[in-house]
């Protein structure tokens, strides 16, 4: 049994970025941070709709290195964690919209709103 619970403990969530990986990318220089490829960079985390990882791995990034940082990277930043919640917003909206109308023109636009659909909050 306690090797079961184990075994479940150590395989994370598609969306949860384990501290670890958190706190290197909060160590790496700006440009490696922003363009981070992998499925722990927040670009991909975005791209998977994993907007609550994100935001949080924005948030810690921006408050570990808030001194070092130039304004307009600390702004480019705050940007994104905007961009990321209007998306998910629209999303939703768009979504909600089109449930039973939608045609198969419109199915493409929307595929990559379907991560949001499928969080339990939203149903």
């Amino acid at each position: 049994m306690t090797w079961g619970f184990l075994a479940l403990a150590l395989v994370a969530a598609p969306c949860t970025v384990p501290p670890m990986e958190a706190a290197i990318q909060a160590g790496l220089p700006y440009e490696s941070f922003d363009t981070r490829e992998g499925s722990y960079g927040w670009r991909s985390l975005n791209e998977a709709g994993c907007v609550d990882a994100v935001l949080a791995l924005l948030e810690i990034y921006l408050s570990e290195n808030e001194t070092r940082l130039a304004e307009a990277q600390r702004l480019e930043l705050r940007f994104h964690q905007g961009q990321s919640l209007l998306v998910q917003c629209a999303c939703l909206l768009l979504m909600a919209l089109l449930h039973a109308r939608m045609n198969p023109m419109q199915k493409p636009c929307t595929a990559r709103c379907r991560p949001f659909m499928d969080r339990k909050w939203v149903k």
